[in-house]
């Protein structure tokens, strides 16, 4: 198959849509080129051609952004609670009669595919999770929301002072003196 523009766009928003390894997740080269509809050994060259290769790498940086979004609006989501609404569809199965239209004698009997009789919906409410608002608030805010509290104390170390002579007590006692 022969590499075009119409080609490299297509290949583009596979790429955003999908994303492509090496990225930590996303399709593999082999999901990519089944989808193009190439070879392995067709990608491998492509790669060589500038305009796909960096149409490839704006792809993979859309895809890891979007993903990325994405992830962080679910965990604040989470992290703060959230409510839903769930709709529910009651389905009942009738009982179906056939009639020969001759004689008017029951033919047979059977129960039908289940059809909808009532409609209900329920507002869920999902409860803030506290690890995610942790983390959240760790991450956006460092300076403020810490895990690990810094602990500032200055400390006097005091360590004993060998003398081995009547020289170096008086050295020591001149310093004690000049500190004071």
């Amino acid at each position: 198959m022969k590499l075009s523009a119409k080609k490299i766009k297509e290949a583009e928003a596979w790429v955003e849509r999908n994303g492509l390894y090496p990225q930590a997740c996303g399709a593999l080269v082999k999901d990519f080129c089944k989808a193009m509809g190439i070879s392995e050994r067709t990608y491998t060259n492509w790669q060589k051609v500038s305009e796909f290769a960096e149409a490839i790498t704006r792809a993979r940086d859309v895809f890891r952004q979007t993903t990325v979004r994405t992830v962080e609006n679910a965990l604040v989501k989470r992290a703060s609670g959230y409510e839903f609404t769930k709709e529910r569809l009651e389905k009942a199965s009738r009982k179906v009669v056939e009639y020969d239209p001759l004689t008017g004698k029951k033919v047979r009997e059977y129960y039908g595919d289940p059809q909808p009789v009532a409609a209900s919906r329920e507002t869920i409410q999902v409860a803030p999770d506290v690890d995610a608002a942790k983390f959240v608030l760790t991450n956006m805010e460092p300076e403020r929301w810490r895990q690990k509290q810094e602990i500032a104390a200055e400390v006097d170390i005091i360590r004993p002072i060998v003398v081995k002579s009547e020289e170096e007590r008086q050295a020591v006692q001149d310093l004690r003196d000049s500190d004071l």
